[in-house]
């Protein structure tokens, strides 16, 4: 019982560690950027609300897709396509790096209780 509350202690101490990791702190902000911009984009063609459109564009990048939200002018549609390459990209480097972060965390860890 004790190893495994050590693993979600270190696996907890590792989430909050990445979280913070210079290189995904700078990546969040570059995703939080492209969503918000995103959203103002598309609150003008679509006429949805600011949070229906950061909704949107949050989904949109984390490629969930629920389909409840979808452009349908073309100005929006145009634009979607544009921003979910970028979105979509720029999500997937955030992703990874929190990743590569926290499993690095991990690794250190582990060799401290070696």
């Amino acid at each position: 019982m004790l190893t495994l509350m050590r693993a979600y202690r270190d696996l907890f101490l590792a989430i909050v560690i990445a979280v913070f990791a210079p290189r995904v702190l700078a990546l969040l902000s570059i995703s939080a950027l492209v969503a918000n911009v995103g959203a103002f984009c598309n609150t003008l063609p679509e006429n949805w609300p600011s949070v229906d459109a950061l909704y949107f564009c949050v989904v949109s990048m984390a490629t969930v897709g629920y389909g409840d939200l979808a452009p349908e002018t073309l100005g929006g549609q145009v634009f979607t396509i544009g921003f979910l390459v970028l979105g979509i990209g720029i999500f997937v480097l955030t992703v990874g790096a929190f990743a590569e972060a926290m499993l690095a965390e991990m690794r250190l860890r582990r060799d401290l209780h070696r």
